[in-house]
């Protein structure tokens, strides 16, 4: 959105730019009101294009409307890449990614509640991860933060905590 609107930005004052310079060095007129001919066309197309970006933006807040929830009391716990823990291919995440450092999987109903993959959440006490796995159904509230060895895990233990879903 930032890179839309500086872009947007730029581009305005390139053509003021430009349209002053063609002032200065008094261009014939005929030069001159085809350049304002220019500017108007492209004035009405950047109308149109920050038009097309309102709509977009207001359906973007539409869909973000059903992120009812972006703050949510979870038990957090810790997972190992264990076909025990996890499936058959326990380094491969739900969303078809690698488990790495700083993943983290979510339960089904805060997934629901659009908690979902590649999402940002930071979990009070513990930092920032990235959602990129789904916990076993029976888990409510729940979020499980990816570790290698069993002895990290063991560490992180099972607590309560505030999650906050960030945007």
């Amino acid at each position: 959105m930032k890179s839309q609107t500086t872009i947007i930005t730029i581009f305005i004052l390139l053509c003021l730019f430009f349209y002053s310079t063609f002032k200065e060095q008094e261009v014939q007129k005929v030069e001159i009101l085809s350049l304002e001919s220019n500017i108007e066309v492209l004035t009405s197309e950047l109308a149109t294009l920050l038009t097309s970006l309102a709509l977009s933006n207001l359906r973007i807040a539409k869909n973000t409307s059903k992120l009812h929830n972006y703050k949510a009391k979870a038990t957090i716990t810790a997972y190992t890449p264990t076909v025990e823990e996890c499936d058959s291919d326990p380094f491969i995440t739900a969303c078809m990614k690698p488990v790495k450092e700083g993943t983290v999987a979510v339960s089904e109903d805060l997934f629901k509640a659009g908690w979902t993959f590649g999402r940002e959440v930071y979990l009070k006490g513990y930092g920032v991860f990235k959602i990129n796995d789904l916990m076993n159904p029976r888990w409510n509230s729940s979020f499980d933060i990816f570790v290698y060895s069993k002895s990290a895990a063991k560490e992180i233990g099972r607590a309560e905590t505030t999650a906050y879903l960030i945007f």
